[in-house]
Order: structure tokens, then C-alpha cells, then sequence
């Protein structure tokens, strides 16, 4: 095969489309993304079903809920928004923004969410008058392809240009770099080298890092059931697999043992024994500390078969208590499989402390969570912590990604920010890709320069 010549085609077909798509009413551009929601939720568990199967990770309901929640949200997220043409008036400012496409936008995608990242990717890409090239994960290339290809149907059955989306059926490292070569953006959602790529492909990118999500408790926060179904069922969705799953929960040492058997009473198994430990840490993680490929995704008792420890068929979830950051104790690393820690201190801001240091390992810019009704505490928290997104009293999964009933925009693309490495701490959207035109016009009454003595004046 002919690389470059393959990736030329793809672009060159792309373009085409797009310069199509440049051309779109606000009404039609609309029209467009809300027949793709329909039609990707409407398949939603056919996909499922083939993520789970091809991949060999998450659980088949998690997935389902994902696919349907990416259609339903993705369009609520851009619905009546603008995208096209005039995109905001500041009159006081004599400001005017015009929003313009970038052009072709390649996206990476994660064998973590093999079907609902294309749709979002796809959705975001094309309300912005985009053009879009899947480039699916190896393990996921069949899953992502026909999520893929659910799209483009939809798309030509409507009337609209079907080489808006793309897909690599056959992906190869080559062809992905390639790809980023030749675009105008990168999306990057999946592992640390993935991101990396993207970033020294010379191009303009988004991408993502690790969660590792530590969940702070207020030592005087009362509802600890809430505290612990929570946690239990955003850790455990898809056995594990989103990276905002509740990793480590931080509690005061007279909260632990109700805590505790909150959890165990929702599901939880707890493992304290050293012996037990050590068989997870080993099975977890590589020798030169890095993650074991063969855990992400699975079940906690197929967890407790790869470490040689049984864990009953009704565990939801396996929890360890932890004594000491990732620095000295490699549990407290992410893992993507449905595992959290217990954490101990003596003052609420010694756990904070210790979340602090941990995302400093892992997590910066990521995630976090806190269950407190004090905002003074909250606040506190939210001073120190390096997290793009704190939620307060809420699942990390649905929460950080933008539920109906919280403010956040919602995405499957969370941005770190500089603490991640990454070129924003957004939930990204249709906005990050989107060019923006600022026409300035002159503010009758006000001197081009205004006199130092006025600026500095009280």
C-alpha cells in the first residue's frame, strides 16, 4: 500500500465535502448533526454489543448507556447554538465574532470508547462545518469503523456529503501519522503516546491525560451511602474503564469503618491482607511500573483470577486501603479496571493534601470530587486542588461530563490543561473547532490612547 497516497485520497475527499459543509446555513448544519443523533442512538446497542465483543473490555449496559447518552447530549450540548456565520454582538464593545470552520479534523480513537467517541467526535466536528477522519484503535478498528459507517449512511440518506466522515477500516501507526501530517486539527483521545503524537505532529492539537480521580470527604459530610453508591457506580461502569472513575476516596479516620461497610454493602469486596496486595500490585502493573494492558476493562473477579486471588461472583468492585501516595505505593496509580483506594488522615486538610500530591504523580488537570456542604471547604479545596473540573456531591463519570443538571458543557474529550500537558482544561466541544473572526469597530467617545494619569487614576 501506498501510504501517502491513501491519506492524500482521504484528505483530498474530505475537502471536497467540507467545502461543501462551509457553505451551510446554521439551519442546515443543525439538520444534520440531529439526524446523526437519532440515527447513532437508534443503533446504540447494536454497538454496544460489538464494542464489548471485539474489544474483550466494559461491560455491554455501560456502553449502551454511553452510545445513548453521547447522541442525546452531544445534541443537546450544540442545539440552537451558534456555529456559523455571526457568532456573538458585544454592541458595548463595537465587537462582532464571525465563526468559520477550520477544514478537516483527524481524530484518534480510544479502545476504551470505541463507538460513542466517534459519534461525539463526528457530531462536534461537523456542527462546525468540519470535515472528519476516524483513525480507530487497532483492537476497536471493526466497532469504530461500523460507528463509522452508521453515520455515513445517514448522511447520504439525507442528502448531505458522505465523505464528511472517514474512517481508516486497516489502521496502521503509519497511517495515523500521516494523518496528523496532513489535517488542520487533531483530537486525540486515548493513552499517554497517542497525545504525544499528536503533539509533535506539527499541527494544532487536542488532547487528554490521565484521570486518576481522587474524591475528597468533608469529615462532617453525613450521607455516606450517597457517598458510597456513588463512587461505586461510577468506578464500576464498563468495569472501570472511563478515566473519570472514583480512584482513590479520601475520608477522616472516624468516617472509615461506616464508609466502608457502605461500600461492602453496595457491592464492594475490600482486600487488606499484605499477601492479597502484593499479588495486585504485581498484576496491575508492569515491572518498569507502567500499566498492564491485560486488566483494563475487566471484571473484578477476572481481576482476581490474573492476581491468583478469588473474589465473590457478586463483587462490583475491589477496594484496598492505601497509606501512602503514588510515590511510595504503586496502587495509588491509575488503573483502569473497577478498583478504589481507602485513604485515611487526621485533618480535612491532610486529605487534601494527599489527593494534591497524588495528582501531581497522575491526574493533574484532570478530575476531581468533593462531598461537602460546607463551601468553605469547598472552597478551600478548590484553591489548592490542579484539576480542570471539581464537582461537589456528585458521580465523577456523569458528573464531570456534563449531566443535564450541572453546568458543565458536555463531552467524552476532557482537556487537562498545562497540568496535563495539554493546550486546554475544557470540556472540548464545537467551539474548539471553530475559527473566530473579530471585527472591531470604534467605540464613540473614547481616544485611542487613554492618558496614563486616567488609567492609573482610583
Amino acid at each position: 500500500m501506498d501510504y501517502n497516497a491513501f491519506i492524500d485520497e482521504m484528505i483530498a475527499k474530505a475537502r471536497a465535502a467540507q467545502a461543501i459543509a462551509a457553505t451551510y446555513t446554521q439551519e442546515q448544519l443543525d439538520a444534520m448533526c440531529l439526524a446523526l443523533a437519532k440515527r447513532f442512538y437508534a443503533e446504540s446497542e447494536r454497538l454496544a454489543e460489538m464494542a464489548v465483543e471485539e474489544t474483550g473490555k466494559g461491560r455491554v449496559e455501560s456502553k449502551l448507556g454511553k452510545n445513548q447518552r453521547t447522541a442525546v447530549c452531544s445534541w443537546r450540548e450544540m442545539k440552537h447554538q451558534p456555529s456559523t456565520g455571526v457568532y456573538s454582538v458585544d454592541e458595548a464593545k463595537k465587537l462582532t465574532i464571525y465563526a468559520k470552520p477550520i477544514g478537516v479534523v483527524a481524530a484518534l480513537q480510544p479502545v476504551t470508547n470505541p463507538t460513542a467517541t466517534p459519534c461525539h467526535n463526528s457530531m462536534h466536528a461537523l456542527k462546525a462545518g468540519n470535515a472528519i477522519i476516524l483513525a480507530p484503535h487497532p483492537q476497536a478498528k471493526k466497532c469504530s469503523s461500523e460507528a463509522a459507517n452508521v453515520l455515513r449512511d445517514e448522511l447520504a440518506k439525507n442528502g448531505y456529503p458522505v465523505d464528511l466522515i472517514q474512517c481508516i477500516e486497516e489502521p496502521k501507526l503509519e497511517l495515523s501519522q500521516l494523518l496528523m501530517e496532513k489535517c488542520d486539527v487533531i483530537l486525540a483521545t486515548g493513552g499517554e503516546n497517542m497525545v504525544k503524537s499528536a503533539y509533535s505532529s506539527g499541527k494544532p492539537s487536542y488532547g487528554v491525560g490521565p484521570g486518576n480521580v481522587q474524591v475528597v470527604v468533608d469529615p462532617d459530610y453525613d450521607d455516606l451511602e450517597k457517598v458510597a453508591i456513588q463512587s461505586l457506580n461510577g468506578r464500576s461502569y464498563d468495569w472501570g474503564m472511563p478515566c473519570t472513575g472514583e480512584q482513590t476516596v479520601h475520608c477522616s479516620e472516624a468516617m472509615y469503618e461506616p464508609l466502608k461497610a457502605e461500600f461492602i454493602k453496595n457491592g464492594a469486596y475490600f482486600v487488606d491482607d499484605e499477601e492479597s496486595l502484593e499479588k495486585f500490585r504485581k498484576a496491575f502493573f508492569t515491572e518498569k511500573g507502567g500499566p498492564a494492558p491485560a486488566i483494563v476493562g475487566q471484571s473484578p473477579q477476572k481481576l482476581g483470577e490474573i492476581a491468583g486471588v478469588k473474589i465473590p461472583d457478586d463483587a462490583k468492585l475491589i477496594m484496598f486501603r492505601v497509606h501512602a501516595d503514588g510515590n511510595s505505593e504503586i496502587l495509588e496509580k491509575e488503573i483502569l479496571g473497577p478498583v478504589t483506594r481507602f485513604f485515611t488522615y487526621k485533618t480535612f486538610e491532610e486529605g487534601c493534601e494527599h489527593a494534591l500530591a497524588n495528582n501531581k504523580i497522575m491526574g493533574g488537570g484532570h478530575v476531581g470530587v468533593i462531598y461537602s456542604n460546607d463551601d468553605e471547604k469547598i472552597d478551600y479545596y478548590a484553591k489548592k486542588c490542579i484539576v480542570g473540573r471539581l464537582v461537589v456531591n456528585q458521580n465523577a463519570n456523569s458528573g464531570n461530563g456534563g449531566p443535564d443538571n450541572n453546568g458543565l458543557p458536555h463531552t467524552i474529550t476532557l482537556g487537562c490543561g498545562f497540568w496535563g500537558n495539554n493546550s486546554t482544561s475544557d470540556n472540548l466541544i464545537f467551539r474548539h473547532l471553530l475559527n473566530f473572526t473579530r471585527v472591531a469597530r470604534v467605540i464613540p467617545g473614547l481616544p485611542a490612547v487613554v492618558p496614563a494619569e486616567e488609567m492609573f487614576a482610583d
